[in-house]
């Protein structure tokens, strides 16, 4: 359990309670309406909040709670307070401590989700929400243990009471042990005697190192990362489930994507739809029409749009911690992010350009195999970009020549 404690940043009587808390909603499900049960749970999910964070972080998720149920009727007016208070408040350093890593999470996730659900009351037009609803999609319990799955607000309502007491229960059982069991190897890889994580100790002993074992650090380190990801994000898929919510898994087996769209359409999946629908149906559907002749090149447009889009989340993720006034690390970031959007945008463009012109990949998993280990290695090394554990990005090239025999 210290363990899951030191990865989740919570101790072993508060992820107690909050599996406790899942139960006997779950159970709870049954014998109310579905008004009331949104009502309790959304008040045990403020009741775990007041139990986890400062109370001034306590009041920015209820005040903005507040404002966007008041604001819903105005998405336009709703964009403009996630954009002008909200994330300039996140981003001021008086909310967040350097080293409070689950509030962070917490905070990143229900920005995402904010912009989901004013996004569609605005712009696709869906059903607007009660005051119930709106609490329970924000305050839950399946959402209040950091890093979560950014569900949209119309599977959220429509997934609801789906499933009966007794399948809930075994599919969110079955959905928490495997989330567990990964974060469990995660640790296990993380605290291993030798280097298996690419972090600022490999950096310091890469002289010491043959590129063999230099490669086994980065594709363990990718290995690591999606079991992080995964337990995380499965363990609010888990709540949800217990729910009675019928609802996709966040990720389909992403380590054997035989392409790089492929990998892209089964990672982080409710993300995914997310910038999707924000920045490259819009996109292709409407060049498509005016452009009909050439799509190849509006699904680049839509392309590189939408890794923009994903770009300017990701300087939320990453860079919620950076002091405002600390340039240089400012920089490295940017850099860092244009590096990585970049090759992924021309990653997922050339995919899509060559499925449009030659049809779409042989079924057969053995001539998939090439394709399953390139995407799995162009991804080991891209998300080093991003995710470095204090390694800076200057070092990264030292760690690159070592591997090719330059270093």
């Amino acid at each position: 359990m210290q363990g899951l404690e030191a990865i989740l940043g919570l101790s072993t009587t508060v992820l107690g309670a909050w599996f406790a808390g899942l139960l006997v909603l779950a159970v709870a499900r049954v014998a109310v309406t579905p008004t009331v049960f949104k009502a309790l749970a959304a008040s045990a999910g403020l009741g775990f909040l007041a139990w986890t964070l400062t109370p001034v972080q306590l009041a920015l998720v209820l005040g903005s709670t507040s404002v966007l149920y008041g604001l819903r009727e105005h998405p336009r007016v709703a964009a403009g307070f996630l954009a002008l208070v909200l994330l300039p408040i996140l981003f001021s350093g008086q909310v967040l401590g350097d080293d409070d890593r689950f509030a962070s999470l917490l905070f990143v996730i229900y920005f995402k989700k904010a912009c989901y659900r004013t996004w569609e009351t605005g712009v696709a037009k869906s059903e607007t929400p009660d005051l119930a609803e709106t609490a329970y999609y924000f305050l839950s319990m399946p959402f209040v243990l950091g890093k979560a799955a950014v569900v949209s607000p119309t599977e959220w309502r429509m997934g609801f009471a789906q499933v009966g007491l007794k399948d809930a229960l075994l599919s969110g059982a079955r959905t928490a042990a495997t989330a567990l069991g990964a974060l469990a190897v995660f640790y296990l890889m993380s605290r291993a005697s030798v280097h298996l994580l690419v972090d600022r100790d490999l950096v310091r002993g890469l002289d010491e190192l043959t590129w063999p074992w230099i490669w086994l650090a980065v594709t363990a380190n990718w290995v690591a990362i999606f079991l992080f990801r995964f337990g995380h994000d499965q363990l609010s898929i888990a709540g949800a489930r217990l729910f009675g919510h019928r609802i996709r898994d966040n990720y389909e087996n992403p380590l054997m994507a035989r392409d790089y769209a492929e990998f892209w359409r089964h990672w982080n999946i409710h993300f995914r739809d997310m910038v999707v629908r924000f920045f490259y149906f819009p996109v292709v559907l409407r060049l498509n029409r005016s452009q009909p002749k050439k799509k190849i090149w509006n699904l680049g447009a839509a392309v590189v749009l939408t890794f923009t889009g994903h770009a300017a989340f990701m300087l939320l993720a990453r860079g919620i911690h950076l002091p405002i006034w600390d340039g240089e690390a400012w920089l490295e970031l940017a850099i860092a992010l244009a590096i990585y959007e970049t090759f992924e945008a021309l990653f997922v463009w050339l995919t899509l350009a060559w499925q449009l012109r030659r049809g779409r990949r042989p079924a057969g998993w053995l001539r998939a195999i090439p394709g399953i280990v390139l995407t799995f290695h162009a991804r080991a090394f891209l998300v080093l970009l991003v995710l470095r554990s204090g390694v800076r990005l200057a070092d990264l090239g030292e760690l690159f020549g070592r591997m090719v025999g330059l270093g």
